[in-house]
């Protein structure tokens, strides 16, 4: 598969590959992931669309910059945009769901815009912000690997054998390790650097669908609420789905996908 590359506002390169067939549609990955993860959930996409999937800034094959925020991911999404000949439907999951979302405070020209689990907060909230606090602190004492672990625990309430269960699949692991200082800017982002604010987000003229489970953690349903608040929000909830659809139930979540874009 061919990675090509399209230049961000600030220079960044952003790597992305295509392939499947129908409509086109764009895969924004999760803080742990790159352009090649969630493989049965994009396979089954690439059976019903052209997905075309990206590396965010800091990932896989494309560049940084050392400045950060949520806008700057933003603009890398509306490069990747510029590339599809047709207005697309943007996939977003987990982290890459909010960026989609940052995306709406100027929004390309879409067909459907679809959030699984987009991370959000309107206020800092102490907890979290100690937390982040400490897993900084690990980091910077003991590396990757410790405060990976560490976050899992804190902020997914990740059992030592839930944690096992993720070493299990090397390359995932691998990955969610070696990418760790660029999730912990992420959350860093959410909890403390870009809180979400209603205004300055607005309506795309198109769908905007918003999908989350019921067994979802506390922290994701008070996003999900305040994303659902705005009037040109859909949510759906899915029974006994958690933030682990995309991985442990894909054909659920594609499912979810094809019906919310068929209404």
């Amino acid at each position: 598969m061919q990675t090509n590359f399209v230049k961000s506002t600030d220079g960044t390169q952003i790597a992305y590959v295509t392939s499947g067939s129908g409509p086109p549609l764009i895969f924004a990955h999760g803080a742990s992931g790159d352009k090649y993860t969630n493989t049965e959930l994009q396979d089954l996409l690439k059976q019903k669309f052209t997905v075309t999937a990206y590396d965010r800034r800091g990932r896989g094959e494309s560049s940084d910059h050392p400045d950060y925020n949520f806008l700057k991911e933003a603009d890398d999404l509306c490069a990747v945009v510029s590339t599809v000949n047709e207005n697309p439907v943007v996939f977003g999951i987990s982290m890459g769901a909010r960026i989609v979302f940052e995306m709406l405070r100027n929004p390309p020209d879409l067909s459907a815009a679809v959030l699984f689990e987009a991370p959000a907060t309107n206020a800092p909230e102490k907890k979290f912000i100690a937390k982040l606090a400490d897993v900084r602190e690990e980091l910077e004492k003991h590396g990757n690997e410790a405060a990976t672990i560490l976050h899992s625990k804190q902020f997914h309430g990740r059992s030592e054998d839930d944690i096992r269960e993720l070493q299990n699949d090397p390359h995932r692991w691998k990955l969610r390790v070696e990418s760790f200082p660029i999730t912990l800017r992420e959350m860093e982002a959410v909890h403390r650097d870009c809180l979400f604010n209603e205004a300055e987000y607005r309506s795309p003229g198109c769908p905007v669908e918003l999908i989350s489970g019921d067994a979802t953690l506390p922290f994701l349903k008070n996003s999900r609420d305040l994303m659902a608040a705005l009037p040109f929000v859909r949510s759906t909830i899915l029974p006994a789905g958690n933030h682990s659809l995309p991985v442990n139930k894909p054909l659920s979540l594609f499912k979810a996908l094809e019906k919310v874009l068929s209404e």
